[in-house]
């Protein structure tokens, strides 16, 4: 059915098409023939429909798609080391890199043309890919160079229809307490949906890991695994505690990089801590991200013992904590106003204490900011919960970007 050559013998190109299969099969042309040579066959072959095709690349569009193969090396997924046979050093000895290629011998050759004085920069590390719903779950940690420690993030990519296909926009996920990249992952139920609309989705970690710092292990509501998506400012916490840069800014550049993904079409959500983070990364960035939405989020953490103790140790006050609180930010917020979908449960334990939805609500009334907060009868705080409205909430963000109409 189908045949190919990869030799450059115009005569084992002609082969190749006449074993291909009379009234379908296919033959393709992959290997360059010498100058000056000519393929041929008789007209015979081809009007009992044999195919007679050639590909450079792979069929791979050198400007548009190439790329794409680029970035499966950078994220580590295609090792090129066994193709490079032959590696030389220096200008000078370019010409024996050209004689080994002519001599059969080597694959790929590189010619090391000097020391350039810089340091390469470390490519992420591939700790998982898995197939999923169609798609590729992925996992890799990256040396960041705003929290100064190694991170780890999970991303969903969904199958595309074609290579040419429009990139699909991105999700971000941001997890609560105790939590890290692994959690809402394999527990939000959010892949089939996902998959169904075509949306990565990106789940970063909740904290720097193994930074070793006073007191990070001390409580499962502060420190490692709960970062509060601050920027710390307290001596102790400000060189590695930088989760909302490393959200905001650096992570959507590096998925950007390394992914087949239009980040600038852009949506946020979140539980619990991670709630408050993708509303306030929201109402920070004016425009930045196209739809908002979370579970069970801490509305206001200013007014809260979760915000209270960790906005006092990263920020060095209560107060300092309003440029981080949902319901302060509201007031003031100037900008696009994409409906912020709210999913509540009535039987939350943290619901009175530590969330507040009704604050964030009542602020968001005065100043006219859509948000639809939805009381979800006899739901805890629990991954259950969330991936019950799971559904819901992507079909919220899809819409918005563009991947279904609006209602």
């Amino acid at each position: 059915d189908y045949t190919y050559d990869c030799t450059g013998i115009v005569q084992v190109m002609r082969c190749a098409l006449e074993v291909a299969h009379r009234g379908w099969g296919e033959s393709c042309v992959i290997g360059v023939a010498a100058a000056g040579k000519e393929i041929s066959t008789r007209p015979f072959q081809l009007v009992t429909g044999r195919n007679w095709k050639g590909t450079a690349f792979g069929g791979w569009k050198s400007r548009t798609e190439v790329p794409k193969l680029v970035q499966t090396v950078m994220r580590g997924e295609m090792n090129l080391d066994p193709y490079i046979t032959h590696t030389f050093q220096g200008l000078e000895n370019v010409n024996e890199s050209i004689h080994a290629l002519h001599s059969g011998e080597c694959l790929r050759a590189v010619v090391h043309i000097g020391d350039s004085g810089l340091q390469p920069k470390a490519l992420p590390k591939l700790k998982g890919n898995v197939k999923v719903e169609g798609g590729w779950m992925k996992q890799l940690s990256h040396w960041s160079d705003t929290c100064q420690c190694e991170m780890t993030f999970s991303v969903f990519l969904p199958e595309q229809q074609s290579r040419t296909a429009p990139l699909p926009p991105v999700l971000y996920f941001l997890s609560g307490l105790t939590c890290s990249d692994e959690n809402a992952r394999t527990k939000a139920h959010f892949a089939q949906e996902a998959a169904r609309v075509g949306m990565a989705v990106v789940f970063p970690d909740t904290s720097p890991r193994g930074v070793k710092i006073a007191g990070d292990e001390d409580s499962w509501d502060y420190g490692t695994a709960a970062g509060f998506y601050v920027n710390a400012t307290t001596p102790e916490w400000n060189k590695h505690y930088k989760m909302y840069d490393y959200v905001t800014k650096e992570l959507p550049t590096l998925i950007g990089g390394l992914f087949p993904i239009d980040t600038s079409r852009a949506g946020i959500t979140g539980h619990s801590m991670g709630g408050h983070g993708a509303m306030i990364c929201h109402l920070k960035n004016p425009g930045m991200y196209s739809s908002v939405s979370a579970f069970a989020p801490i509305c206001n953490p200013t007014a809260v013992p979760w915000g209270e103790k960790a906005f006092t140790g990263y920020l060095g006050s209560v107060e300092a904590g309003k440029e981080y609180d949902a319901t302060e930010l509201v007031k003031k917020y100037k900008g696009p106003t994409p409906n912020i979908l709210i999913d509540q449960g009535t039987a939350d334990g943290f619901l009175e204490k530590q969330l507040k939805p009704e604050n964030f609500a009542a602020a968001a009334a005065s100043v006219g900011y859509p948000c639809q907060v939805r009381m979800q009868p006899l739901y805890d705080h629990s991954y259950y919960f969330i991936s019950t409205f799971m559904r819901d909430h992507v079909d919220h963000h899809a819409r918005a970007l563009g991947l279904r109409p609006k209602l």
